[in-house]
């Protein structure tokens, strides 16, 4: 566990190991990732803040199996390409606010309908280079997510001020019956694009 520290990474940064920051100050350095490794779980709580110290960084990837990304109690997580991209891990968001991200979440190939409840997805201004002048494309892509869960009575989240909200994309061939998405008590503002067309959940 590493409290109340200022950190900071110019490079990809492979976690192998149980890590909580909690209560910490993380500034990336472009293109800069944190890389979660195979049965390993990332913690980011209380407030921990991470954000570019200039370009925007890429993000925090969940690639291997097993690896899980944990963010809650008002953490954030700002100037990202794609926030979190989760492709075969584990995810559980709850109390966390992910702002000025290209793409706030990226969910692949998983099985795990994961958690997202009583969250932030939003960009109050436009991005930091190489995406200036421009605002959020999606608060959440999903790609063959066979199950789908975000929001729960009385823990919606809040989406606002990107192209879309929510693009889930679930491969064609699974079998009839198979896919479910599930919505609960979530709010969509200002879901437009610059050229004036946007969507709040396309399916």
């Amino acid at each position: 566990r590493i409290t109340n520290q200022t950190l900071g990474s110019n490079m990809d940064f492979y976690d192998d190991r149980n890590l909580v920051l909690d209560s910490c100050n993380v500034l990336m350095g472009a293109n800069a990732r944190i890389l979660i490794a195979a049965n390993n779980t990332l913690t980011i709580t209380n407030g921990t803040h991470l954000h570019a110290c200039n370009e925007m960084w890429e993000g925090i990837l969940a690639g291997e199996p097993g690896s899980k990304i944990v963010l809650n109690n008002k953490a954030i997580i700002e100037d990202a390409v794609n926030a979190l991209d989760i492709v075969n891990g584990h995810y559980e968001i709850s109390d966390a606010t992910l702002t000025r991200n290209l793409r706030h979440i990226r969910i692949n190939n998983s099985d795990d309908p994961g958690t997202i409840v009583s969250s932030r997805l939003i960009c109050p201004e436009t991005l930091n280079s190489p995406h200036e002048n421009q605002y959020s494309e999606t608060g959440i892509d999903a790609f063959n997510v066979k199950t789908f869960l975000i929001g729960a009575p009385s823990k919606g989240n809040i989406f606002e001020n990107a192209s879309n909200g929510i693009n889930w994309l679930a491969d064609q061939f699974l079998p009839e019956g198979t896919r479910s998405i599930t919505l609960r008590n979530n709010t969509f503002r200002n879901t437009s694009s610059l050229a004036g067309t946007g969507i709040a959940v396309y399916v």
